[in-house]
């Protein structure tokens, strides 16, 4: 007998199979209980895999340097930049920039990867402040990615924006390395900042038929 106010029968269920409800008084009468399967319409979805695959870099990396290049004015905000080519979804793991020249002891630059369609730059696809921050030296600096999973399907501009540089009065700017290219669009990109607000005037192009020395290493998927 089954107390006044408590339920009077039990449900069973489970995933891929139809509820059934079961009085209590015929709980006693059945050893087994049988549900009958069903199917589900579920919104289809994508997986990426973003850890597989051999890493691939992406830009200059190599190639006999045809000089070096600097910031406008080495103040706040001032920005440089070099296209980087992408022709399908990649996931980007790290951010590398080589060094030529250095000014001083230490360096801070915001790392910013912009749209750009056949020579226009459109927005900023970093939302959070990616830096690149350490010791000034010559050679390759790297900045890691990973923790802003960031995926790109097309060409970008990828850019350092000054922070804060250390740099000697009888020093000249730190210097990036660059080398000659014959590509279309493939020119060095720079702008005058305001205060490291990042909402300064249009990129120019400063060096034609000539890319930095910049580069990612990550995925494509």
């Amino acid at each position: 007998e089954i107390p006044e106010g408590e339920a009077d029968s039990a449900l069973f269920s489970a995933i891929g199979y139809i509820s059934q409800k079961v009085a209590i008084e015929d709980l006693t009468e059945k050893k087994k209980v049988w549900l009958a399967p069903t199917s589900y319409e579920m919104q289809s979805f994508e997986v990426l895999d973003k850890g597989g695959g051999r890493d691939k870099t992406f830009g200059i990396k190599k190639g006999f340097p045809a000089g070096y290049t600097n910031l406008a004015s080495n103040k706040p905000g001032d920005e440089i930049g070099t296209p980087i080519k992408i022709s399908k979804p990649t996931y980007l793991k790290s951010a590398h920039f080589t060094i030529d020249r250095v000014s001083g002891d230490s360096m801070i630059y915001r790392v910013n990867i912009y749209e750009f369609n056949d020579g226009e730059i459109g927005k900023n696809l970093v939302s959070e402040n990616v830096l690149l921050e350490g010791v000034q030296k010559q050679g390759v600096v790297s900045v890691n990615l990973t923790p802003f999973e960031l995926v790109v399907s097309e060409d970008v501009l990828l850019t350092l924006e000054n922070i804060q540089v250390d740099s000697e009065e009888h020093n000249s700017r730190i210097g990036f390395r660059y080398k000659s290219v014959f590509l279309r669009n493939r020119n060095i990109y720079g702008r005058i900042g305001d205060n490291s607000k990042n909402v300064a005037g249009e990129f120019s192009e400063i060096i034609q038929g000539s890319a930095l020395n910049f580069y990612f290493v990550g995925n494509e998927l």
